[in-house]
């Protein structure tokens, strides 16, 4: 009985190490995502992504905050855009995307802007967004692909 117990606190422990390593990669998991899609594109004008295809979690409204969309946007006013209590920091140099579900935070990506380079985009930034947040069912978006080797997503018309 002993044994089969420390096979369950094994296997536990095994999860719960695959769910923490999953969850800090997924911000790479997503450029990389949206790399592969770009690579396997065959018409490179016409390349479009779904985010709802790109989680593994499951979200009802993402809001992005970043150099066009709440540029000053602090944690308070981050808070009552999203309706929800959001308690850490973001710069004005920091692109914050948000995944909610059930009116609870349960993702987010922050990733900051190089100004060290030529770019002052991210890796992957959103230019034209209109809306106040997407949700999963209207989440296309055309990929394109800058000089420096990041990419826009360009919202669906």
């Amino acid at each position: 009985m002993e044994k089969i117990n420390n096979i369950i606190k094994t296997l536990f422990y095994i999860f719960i190490l695959f769910f923490i390593i999953n969850c800090q990669n997924r911000k790479d998991n997503f450029y990389n995502s949206v790399n592969s899609y770009y690579s396997s594109c065959k018409e490179k004008k016409k390349c479009y992504f779904n985010l709802k295809d790109c989680f593994v979690f499951e979200w009802d409204k993402l809001y992005i905050f970043n150099s066009e969309n709440y540029p000053e946007a602090d944690k308070e006013e981050i808070s009552k855009i999203i309706g929800v209590e959001y308690n850490n920091t973001r710069s004005n140099q920091e692109s914050l995307l948000i995944f909610i579900k059930n009116n609870k935070i349960v993702f987010e990506i922050k990733d900051s802007y190089n100004f060290n380079n030529i770019s002052p985009y991210l890796y992957v930034d959103f230019p034209n967004l209109k809306d106040r947040y997407i949700v999963p069912s209207n989440s296309k978006f055309k990929i394109s692909k800058r000089d420096d080797g990041g990419y826009l997503l360009f919202k669906e018309e």
